[in-house]
C-alpha cells in the first residue's frame, strides 16, 4: 500500500517570514524588547527551527499575554501570535486545539483587513487538513487563500501577492499528491518549479527552494524516478542542515526512506533513513512525521518477516494517531496492524483492521466534492481492499453451498468498493456513487445474466462465476504472471500481428472456468490489466480448436455497479444515427497567431483526413434509416456533438481521430473539427465548464460533463476504450480509473453502450467490421450479438482471421436492441450486400489514418 508521502508546508514551517504587521513598526516597541514580543519572538525562533515542543509553551504565553483585545493593532498582534500556537499545537499533535487557534486568528485578521495575514493562516488550515486526511476541507482552505490573494492583488499593489499564489500551488499540489493524482499535481507544480528551485541565498528563498525540492521528489519516486527524486532530497537537507530544521529534516529523511524501500527495494538503507527520520520527528515534537514515520517502519519490518515490530510501530502510530486526530494516520496504521495479523495467521484479527482501515477510506472520499479526486484516492489505497478481498476469498474457497455464496458476496462486495468510482459517481447525476452492497449484488443478478468478474487481490486474482442467480468463486492464477502473459498478448495485436497461441492457452486456462455459464450472452468484468485483453479470442475450454467468440456473445462492464446505474433508454429520440466524421482538422495558425493546444497536437501528429470515415457514417446513417445526421469535415464539431447528442439519438457514431498525450488533461482526447472559439455560455447548457472555446480537442472530462440522450455510442477510431496508462500502471490505474478513457465518458455522460477498440485497427478490418455490425443492429438484433456476428464474418475470412485486428472492438455497457426503423424487405438488401461484401472490401481505398506510434497517437 501507498504510505502517506511529503506533507509541503512553505507558509506552515515558517509563517512569520512572511507575514510583516504594522505593529511591529510601532515607535512605543522600540529599545528592550517586553515580555510579549520575547514570547513571541523565541516561539517564532523555535518553530522556525522545527523544535515545537519546546515552543509550545513559549506561545501559549504569547496569546495569552495579548488577552485582552484593546485595538484594531492588537488584533494582529493577536493574531500574529495565536498562528504561531497554532503551529506549535498541530506539530505536537493537538490538531483541535490548532484548528481552533488558527480559526481565531482568521477572524481577527479579517476583522481589519490584513490580506497578507489572513492567506497565511488559511494556508495553515488547508495544511492542518492535509496532516488530518480531510482534503476536501483542504481544497476548499486553498480556493478560499487564493481568492482572497486575487482580490487583493486586484485592489492594490500587493507586493506578496504573487509569491502567495505559488504558494497555494504548492499545497494543492501536496493535496492532489495525497489523493493519488500524481500526474495532475506535478502538472499544478511546474509553473513554479523553476524560479523556486533557483532561489538564492536569503533563509527564506532556500526555504521554498527546499520546500518545493521535497514536494517534487515525492511526486517523480511515485511516477517511477526515484533517482531523480534521491538527487532533490539531497539538496533539501543541505538547506534544512543549514537552517537546523529538524522536522523538515524528518520528512526528507522519511522521503529517503521510501524511496529505497518501495522503489530501490534495498531494505538497510531503507532502515537507516526510516529510523534517522523517526528520531528526528521526535526530537522536534512532529506528531505528523513521527506517524507516517512510524507507519513506514512498520511496513518495513513486516515485509523482512519481524512482526513483533511491526506490530509495535503500527500500534504507536496508531495511539498517537487518535490522540492527534490524524484520519490518514488511523487508516494506514490500521493497514498495516491487518497485514501483521494476516502474515501471522490471525484472518479474523486481520478483516477487523482492515474493514476499519477501509471504513476511514470511504469516509474520507465521500467528503471529496472532486468524482476524479475520490477515484485517485481509491486507487492509491486500493492495495488495503485487496487485502481483505484475500482473506474473504480465501474463506470462501473453505466452504460449500449457501455459505460459500455468502462469503463470495461479501468479497464481491469489497471488490466493488475498490474499483474506482469515478463512472459511478457520473451515473449517479454528480453526487457520490455508492457501490452495490452484497444484498444489492444479490437482488440484481436476475438483470445480470450469466457474468464472470474478476478481481486482483495481493496475492490471487479472483473469480467470481454467476450464473442462474448463484454465485460462485475461484482463484485464477497468480496476479504477476496473468498481467505478464496479457502484455504478451496485447502488443502483437496492437502491432496488428497473431497473439501467441500457446499464451492465450495459457490464459485460457487461467481465466475460463472449465464449463462457461450457460447462455448466449456473458458479461465480462475485468480488473486491472485484463481490461487490455480481448477475451473472445480465448480458446473455448469445453470445445477444443474454437475461440470464446464462436460460442457467444460478449460485453464488457467497468463494475457490476454501473449496470445498475446505467440509464433508461432514450425514449424520444430525434436521430436513429447521428454520425460526426472526417472532422476538419486545425489548421496551423498566421505568422503572430497563437496557437491552441489542439493546433499543436494536430501539426505534432500530422493527422491526415479521413475520407473513408465519411463514407462508414453515411453507410451507418442508411443502414438505420431515416430521422438521421451525418456531420462531416468542418460541421464535425463539439459544439455539434453536443447539440445532437441532447437531443435523443439511438446511435452516435464518431469517425475521428484519438490522441494520448500526457499534455491533454486525462492523457486523452478526441479530434473534431475548430469550432466558435469565443465562449458561449448560452451554449453550455448553464455549466460554465462547457462554456469554453470549441478547440476541436473533447476530452475524456469533457465528454463526461456532457448530458447525452444516447442508447449506443460508436467510437471508430483506435484505442477508444482504455485509459492511457493501463498497460504501465497498476490495477488502480488505467482499467480501474473508468472516466480517463473517451469509452467510460461517454457512459458516464448518458450512453447506455459504447462500442470502442482496445488498440489501433487498420482502416480495411474497421470499415468490413462496421459494415456488418450495421447490418445486423439494423435487423434488430441486440449490439452484443451484432458484433459477436460482424467478427465471425471477418474471423472466417482469410484476410482478417491470421492478425485479428477486429478482435479490438469491444463493447461496454448495457445497450438494448435498436428498434428496426425499416420495412424487412429493406433487410434484403442489406443482406444481398452481404453477400458481395467480398469484391467491395478488395475496391475499398485505405483511410488516411495516422500510423503514428501507437503509445502516443490513434
Amino acid at each position: 500500500m501507498p504510505l502517506p508521502h511529503s506533507l509541503l508546508r512553505p507558509l506552515f514551517a515558517w509563517p512569520m517570514v512572511f507575514l510583516v504587521l504594522a505593529s511591529s513598526a510601532n515607535p512605543a516597541r522600540a529599545g528592550a524588547p517586553d515580555r510579549k514580543s520575547a514570547a513571541r519572538e523565541e516561539c517564532e525562533r523555535l518553530n522556525d527551527t522545527g523544535s515545537y515542543a519546546e515552543a509550545l509553551p513559549h506561545c501559549r504565553d504569547a496569546a495569552d499575554l495579548r488577552r485582552p483585545v484593546e485595538s484594531g493593532l492588537a488584533d494582529g498582534d493577536l493574531g500574529r501570535s495565536l498562528t504561531s500556537l497554532g503551529l506549535a499545537l498541530e506539530m505536537t499533535g493537538d490538531r483541535r486545539s490548532a484548528e481552533a487557534s488558527y480559526r481565531e486568528a482568521l477572524a481577527l485578521h479579517r476583522s481589519v483587513g490584513q490580506h497578507e495575514a489572513e492567506a497565511l493562516v488559511l494556508s495553515n488550515l488547508a495544511a492542518l487538513a492535509i496532516g488530518g486526511g480531510d482534503y476536501a476541507a483542504a481544497l476548499a482552505w486553498l480556493a478560499a487563500e487564493e481568492a482572497v490573494t486575487r482580490r487583493a492583488l486586484a485592489e492594490s499593489d500587493a507586493e506578496w501577492a504573487p509569491a502567495e499564489l505559488d504558494y497555494v500551488r504548492m499545497n494543492r499540489s501536496v493535496a492532489l499528491e495525497q489523493l493519488g493524482a500524481y500526474a495532475e499535481a506535478l502538472a499544478e507544480i511546474r509553473p513554479v518549479a523553476d524560479h523556486l528551485l533557483a532561489a538564492g541565498d536569503e533563509n527564506t528563498a532556500r526555504r521554498e527552494s527546499a520546500a518545493l525540492a521535497v514536494n517534487l521528489a515525492v511526486l517523480y519516486r511515485n511516477l517511477g524516478d526515484p533517482r531523480r527524486a534521491l538527487t532533490l532530497l539531497e539538496r533539501a537537507r543541505l538547506v534544512y542542515e543549514r537552517l537546523g530544521d529538524r522536522s523538515a529534516l524528518a520528512n526528507v529523511h522519511l522521503n529517503r526512506g521510501l524511496a529505497y524501500q518501495l522503489n530501490l527495494r534495498e531494505p538497510e538503507r531503507a532502515d537507516e533513513e526510516l529510523s534517522r527520520a523517526l528520531a528526528l520527528a521526535r526530537e522536534s515534537g512532529d506528531r505528523g512525521e513521527e506517524i507516517r514515520t512510524l507507519c513506514a517502519l512498520g511496513d518495513l519490518r513486516r515485509a523482512a518477516g519481524r512482526l513483533s515490530a511491526a506490530r509495535a510501530a503500527f500500534e504507536e502510530a496508531m495511539v498517537a494517531a487518535v490522540a492527534s486526530d490524524a484520519m490518514a494516520g488511523r487508516w494506514t496504521a490500521q493497514a498495516g496492524l491487518g497485514r501483521v495479523a494476516r502474515d501471522a495467521g490471525d484472518p479474523a484479527l486481520a478483516l477487523v483492521h482492515l474493514r476499519a482501515a477501509i471504513a476511514g477510506i470511504e469516509s474520507t472520499g465521500a467528503a471529496l466534492g472532486d468524482a476524479a479526486l475520490r477515484g485517485g484516492l481509491l486507487s492509491d489505497q486500493r492495495a488495503v481492499y485487496a487485502a481483505a478481498v484475500d482473506l474473504l476469498a480465501e474463506r470462501a474457497l473453505e466452504l460449500e453451498g449457501p455459505e460459500e455464496e455468502r462469503a463470495a458476496l461479501e468479497a464481491l462486495t469489497i471488490a466493488e468498493q475498490a474499483r474506482a468510482r469515478e463512472l459511478l459517481d457520473a451515473l449517479a447525476g454528480g453526487g457520490s456513487g455508492a457501490p452495490l452492497l452484497a444484498a444489492g449484488l444479490a437482488a440484481s443478478s436476475a438483470r445480470l445474466g450469466p457474468a464472470l468478474v474478476y478481481f486482483f487481490g495481493e496475492r490471487h486474482l479472483w473469480r467470481f462465476e454467476h450464473e442462474d442467480g448463484r454465485w460462485r468463486i475461484a482463484a485464477a492464477g497468480e496476479p504477476a504472471e496473468i498481467r505478464a502473459l496479457v502484455t504478451l498478448v496485447h502488443r502483437p495485436l496492437a502491432r496488428a500481428e497473431p497473439a501467441p497461441t500457446d499464451v492465450l492457452a495459457r490464459l485460457s486456462h487461467l481465466l475460463l472456468p472449465e464449463r462457461l455459464p450457460a447462455g448466449s450472452e456473458l458479461r465480462i468484468v475485468p480488473d486491472g490489466r485484463l481490461f487490455y485483453l480481448p477475451f473472445e479470442l480465448l480458446p473455448d475450454p469445453e470445445r477444443s480448436g474454437r475461440n470464446l467468440v464462436e460460442r457467444l456473445a460478449v460485453s464488457y462492464l467497468p463494475s457490476l455497479s454501473v449496470l445498475a446505474h446505467l440509464r433508461s433508454p432514450a425514449r424520444a429520440a430525434r436521430w436513429n444515427v447521428a454520425a460526426l466524421a472526417d472532422p476538419e482538422l486545425p489548421i496551423r495558425p498566421a505568422a503572430g497567431g497563437s496557437s491552441s493546444l489542439a493546433d499543436l497536437l494536430a501539426q505534432r501528429f500530422g493527422l491526415p483526413p479521413l475520407p473513408g470515415a465519411a463514407r462508414e457514417a453515411r453507410d451507418a446513417a442508411a443502414r438505420l434509416g431515416e430521422p438521421s445526421t451525418v456531420e462531416l469535415g468542418r460541421a464535425a464539431t463539439e459544439t455539434k456533438l453536443r447539440e445532437l447528442a441532447g437531443e435523443g439519438v439511438r446511435i452516435l457514431h464518431i469517425a475521428a481521430h484519438t490522441v494520448v498525450d500526457e499534455s491533454i488533461a486525462g492523457g486523452v482526447a478526441l479530434f473534431l473539427a475548430p469550432g466558435d472559439r469565443v465562449a458561449d455560455p448560452s451554449g453550455a447548457a448553464g455549466d460554465p465548464a462547457l462554456a469554453t472555446a470549441d478547440d476541436g480537442l473533447v476530452t475524456a472530462a469533457e465528454l463526461a460533463r456532457m448530458p447525452l440522450e444516447v442508447d449506443l455510442a460508436v467510437l471508430s477510431g483506435c484505442r477508444t476504450a482504455v485509459a492511457e496508462t493501463g498497460m504501465t500502471g497498476g490495477d488502480g490505474a488505467g482499467g480501474g480509473r473508468a472516466l480517463a478513457s473517451l469509452s467510460g465518458a461517454l457512459l458516464g455522460a448518458g450512453s447506455r453502450g459504447v462500442v470502442a477498440s482496445l488498440w489501433e485497427v487498420g482502416d480495411a478490418a474497421t470499415a468490413a467490421l462496421m459494415e456488418q455490425f450495421y447490418f445486423e443492429l439494423a435487423r434488430g438484433v441486440r449490439p452484443a450479438t451484432a458484433l459477436r456476428r460482424a467478427k465471425l464474418r471477418l474471423a472466417r475470412d482469410p484476410r482478417w482471421a491470421e492478425a485479428p485486428g477486429w478482435a479490438g472492438f469491444v463493447l461496454l455497457g448495457d445497450p438494448g436492441a435498436i428498434a428496426p426503423p425499416r420495412a424487412t424487405w429493406r433487410w434484403l438488401g442489406g443482406a444481398l450486400a452481404a453477400l458481395t461484401l467480398g469484391g467491395t472490401l478488395m475496391l475499398r481505398q485505405r483511410r488516411g489514418r495516422g500510423r503514428s506510434p501507437a503509445s502516443t497517437l490513434g
